[in-house]
């Protein structure tokens, strides 16, 4: 089991048109978590660095948007994506309700504010304090 992190920054205020529903996200930096393939999990990181792609998830809505910026990828060996869930939720805000979770009913986002945003330099610590077994993507 492998789970990722992408840290998101949002250079200006975007709107996204999921399905037949407007969502705003104003500027600032967020963070997303999903599972990633067993075998070659890195794969699935490089592919959200991608801005043309065919939309297959929700996080393609905000990775193909020209205002949102991937900084970097964190692959969390021998960590679920609900366990991660768990310890993000109670750190970090989540927004839209539904995003990026739609196979796991009880969590509310798999988007996060990174707000307050003394907390980004100390983002690298809290991942490997978290996860154990790392690796950063840039």
């Amino acid at each position: 089991m492998t789970s990722y992190i992408l840290i998101l920054e949002v250079k200006q205020d975007v709107q996204l048109t999921i399905g037949s529903k407007i969502y705003t996200l104003t500027r600032g930096r967020y963070i997303y978590i999903g599972s990633a393939n067993l075998w070659r999990p890195y794969l699935r990181l490089h592919r959200h660095m991608i801005k043309r792609k065919k939309v297959k998830w929700h996080i393609d809505y905000l990775t193909i948007n020209p205002d949102v910026n991937v900084q970097y990828g964190v692959l969390c060996y021998n960590m679920s994506e609900n366990e991660l869930y768990n310890i993000l939720i109670k750190l970090f805000k989540p927004v839209i309700k539904g995003f990026g979770c739609t196979d796991c009913k009880k969590h509310i986002s798999h988007l996060f504010e990174l707000y307050p945003h003394e907390y980004f330099n100390e983002l690298i610590d809290i991942f490997i304090c978290i996860c154990g077994d790392v690796e950063f993507v840039l």
